[in-house]
């Protein structure tokens, strides 16, 4: 039988960008900077997967280089996490969305002049297959949901 699951909708500011780059992440967690892998960005916040993720609201600093940027240029940044994903514990299935376990985090000190060179970095960038454009609404999105 199939049941019909709303999401609601999702309105961006910024355009997320696919993205593969490092970034060391220090959190009150955890004694050192620990590297993860971002492979969303946008003028405003990145997508870090990993497996465990901080609680919604944590607080935490970020450092990275953009990409066209010089290894020697380093963003480094106090953000917030304004969205979780993690796997549902009994099926290995994500609860939500198809992508990877991670969370979202946005950039609560970057400076305009910094968040415009970052924004025009990334312009040649392709956008992210999960992420809708900015200033768009993805509108009412229905998933079918299948039981086994």
């Amino acid at each position: 039988m199939d049941d019909v699951a709303e999401i609601e909708p999702e309105t961006r500011q910024n355009t997320r960008h696919a993205v593969r780059l490092r970034c060391d992440l220090v959190s009150e967690y955890w004694d050192e900077a620990v590297s993860h892998t971002a492979t969303e960005l946008s003028a405003r916040g990145m997508w870090i997967e990993t497996p465990y993720p901080l609680k919604t609201g944590e607080r935490l600093e970020v450092a990275f280089t953009p990409p066209c940027w010089g290894k020697g240029r380093r963003v480094v940044v106090r953000a917030r996490v304004c969205h979780v994903e993690r796997r549902h514990p009994r099926s290995g299935h994500h609860r939500i969305t198809p992508g990877k376990p991670g969370m979202g985090i946005a950039f609560e000190n970057l400076n305009d002049r910094v968040a415009e060179e970052l924004h025009h970095a990334l312009q040649g960038w392709p956008p992210s297959l999960h992420a809708p454009r900015a200033g768009k609404s993805t509108g009412k999105i229905f998933a079918h949901v299948t039981a086994a």
